[in-house]
């Protein structure tokens, strides 16, 4: 049974869901999924094919449910009234993008949007290649080029308006429904997804402003406020549109490096952010940032407001590994199944569309976290093999050497979670303490501090296993901040729990005299390579110097054991010592007595200082002493 919708009325039906998965061809057709109306046997052929554990059985599935193509015929167009077998297109097109490399994590994100759009009539379409070419630009820049080349694939006849001379005799261009086109285009990246069925983008859109061409959530991640997350919008299909796409394309092929003046690759989100701030094409006016509550998730998704989870409409998992947004979108897929079947054994009123609740999954973040921290863990132990040591041999596998984005989400994931659990942890006791002096005397329990030790330790070695310098081209830029962020936070737990060896690993209280002495000659070679990452980093500089002279004042050499003898000059101090000194003066003192210490060295100095860090990380460009 076919449901006819229009702008102002829609035939509310009960849950409809359809998977999909990736195939191995672009799907060049419009897909608008009828509504069904026996939803139980909808959400059980999802779940059936879920549970045959095969993508073969969730294509054969998908392909069952789209391929349909439903367009307003020809005479229709501006005789609507007229014609009783004029149907409405549905106002809202979803596009999505999936490829081979991500398939694990988006054949399921894919297959609850596709659920999704089938409950509410709308479009939905998958582009399953990519053809850009990555040494010019970033892959993410893909989107672009797909909404241009579908706002002419859905509505040629307005493609004709807007570049034929027809435009030239309108006084007036029509709108996209009256030429019997989607009024908008969704654009949603593979990886994010639908929680809440019963929330729809007429909401978000409101009452329709002519004006507005394009709604996007703001971009938690930076602290820019025009920065929007492009991996959800929701754009016009109208000529401003067109226009703009075209702009915000040649505006990657056209960047250059403002320092050096060089061809570089921007993301379409920088590329956004100049626009904005430029005001190309009075992109303000005509578009809507929302909070990223709306139809968005916050940096980092894990720290969803309680007051917010209920309410969120897209889960999108930013910088996360793809292992763990496997695990994510399969709780997501299975919470949603699970429900259903409670609901079709509890319900007298089996295949009844009103008594069937809309799948809404919910996800706190002290959930959100405890399950990431896992899965992080599971992939850590299982992929990596990590031992613990922050310290040990790089890389852990090649492929976070060469794979510089896989590095960057790694890392910079891992410390999230480190980060997230913290917190929560504190929120936690907060909500126990009786009183601000019981808060006061909180401190992390064993457990915690282990689990701490580990999340920190596994960022830092993922980073050092790519990390680069600012100034060269490639590599993962993030890894080098988490590099020095890790190895400051690290270095501070074994520094204030030096008397519990229980963390330290075993080579490094070998030759150390105590426990207490090898976890302080450990938080020293981390905050030694907090400065081999960050050399002209004060914080990083001054712990070095207080450790360092804390083990000398307890007779230690630096790495632990007992000094014999005066200790040999050690460059890393001696730079740590001007770099931690506010004094201009100071510095160029210092910078003076290496110089008078060098030629009186013939260069030569302390053998001691990279013990236990490993093998030199060959994509390290580090600096020299006599450069120094």
């Amino acid at each position: 049974m076919k449901t006819t919708r229009t702008n102002n009325s829609r035939k509310r039906v009960g849950v409809a869901a359809a998977v999909v998965v990736i195939a191995t061809t672009l799907i060049n057709c419009v897909v608008v999924a009828d509504a069904h109306d026996d939803a139980s046997s909808a959400i059980a052929r999802v779940c059936e094919a879920r549970d045959a554990g095969t993508q073969e059985a969730m294509r054969t599935y998908r392909l069952s449910v789209s391929g349909r193509r439903k367009e307003m015929p020809e005479g229709c167009i501006n005789n609507k009234a007229q014609e009783s077998s004029c149907t409405a297109p549905s106002q809202f097109h979803i596009v999505t993008q999936t490829s081979k490399e991500i398939a694990d994590y988006a054949i399921i994100a894919t297959s609850i949007n596709a659920a999704y759009a089938d409950q509410h009539g709308y479009g939905f379409e998958s582009v399953d290649e990519l053809t850009l070419d990555q040494d010019k630009f970033d892959h993410r820049y893909e989107k672009v080029r797909i909404l241009r080349h579908k706002l002419d694939e859905l509505c040629p006849a307005m493609a004709r308006y807007v570049t034929g001379s027809t435009l030239s005799r309108s006084k007036k261009l029509p709108t996209a429904t009256s030429l019997g086109c989607p009024e908008w285009l969704v654009w949603i990246d593979a990886d994010a997804t639908v929680v809440d069925f019963s929330q729809r983008f007429e909401d978000i859109i409101g009452e329709d402003d002519d004006n507005i061409h394009l709604h996007a959530c703001r971009d938690t991640a930076t602290d820019v406020q025009q920065a929007i997350n492009s991996g959800m919008m929701i754009l016009r299909n109208s000529l401003w549109t067109r226009q703009f796409l075209d702009t915000w394309w040649a505006a990657a092929e056209g960047a250059v490096d403002e320092i050096h003046g060089m061809p570089v690759k921007i993301t379409d989100e920088e590329a956004f952010q100049r626009m904005y701030t430029e005001n190309v094409g009075d992109l303000r006016q005509h578009s809507r940032i929302h909070s990223e509550f709306v139809f968005n998730t916050p940096y980092p998704y894990f720290t969803i407001p309680d007051k917010e989870a209920s309410k969120q409409f897209i889960f999108h998992p930013l910088v996360t590994i793809p292992y763990v947004r496997t695990k994510l979108f399969t709780h997501v897929l299975d919470s949603m199944c699970g429900a259903a079947e409670r609901s079709s054994e509890s319900s007298p009123s089996l295949g009844n569309p009103k008594a069937e609740p809309l799948p809404h999954v919910v996800m706190t973040s002290p959930q959100l976290v405890n399950m990431t921290a896992t899965w992080i863990k599971e992939w850590a132990e299982m992929v990596l093999k990590f031992d613990g040591d922050a310290l040990g041999d790089v890389p852990l596998v090649s492929e976070l050497e060469e794979n510089n984005h896989l590095a960057h989400v790694a890392s910079t994931g891992t410390k999230n979670i480190a980060n997230g659990l913290s917190q929560m942890w504190m929120t936690e006791a907060r909500r126990r303490a009786k009183s601000e002096a019981e808060m006061a005397a909180f401190d992390f329990t064993p457990e915690q501090r282990k689990l701490l030790h580990y999340f920190q330790a596994l960022s830092m070695r993922i980073a050092r296993s790519n990390w680069s310098d600012p100034q060269a081209p490639g590599g993962c830029q993030s890894c080098r901040t988490v590099c020095l962020d890790s190895s400051k936070v690290l270095g501070e737990l074994y520094e204030a729990f030096y008397d519990d060896g229980g963390q330290l690993p075993s080579q490094w209280l070998e030759g150390a005299v105590d426990a207490p002495a090898g976890n302080l000659a450990y938080s020293l070679a981390l905050y030694r390579t907090a400065l081999e990452c960050d050399p002209g980093n004060s914080g990083a500089a001054r712990r070095y110097v207080r450790v360092f002279e804390e083990l000398l004042q307890a007779g230690l050499d630096i790495d632990g054991s007992k000094l014999d003898g005066t200790p040999g000059l050690d460059m890393v101090y001696v730079r740590a010592v001007a770099s931690s000194t506010a004094a201009e003066a100071a510095t160029i003192a210092a910078r003076q007595a290496v110089s008078e210490m060098l030629s009186q060295s013939g260069g030569a100095h302390s053998a001691a200082g990279a013990g236990g860090l490993g093998e030199r990380n060959p994509k390290f460009i580090g600096h020299d002493d006599v450069s120094w």
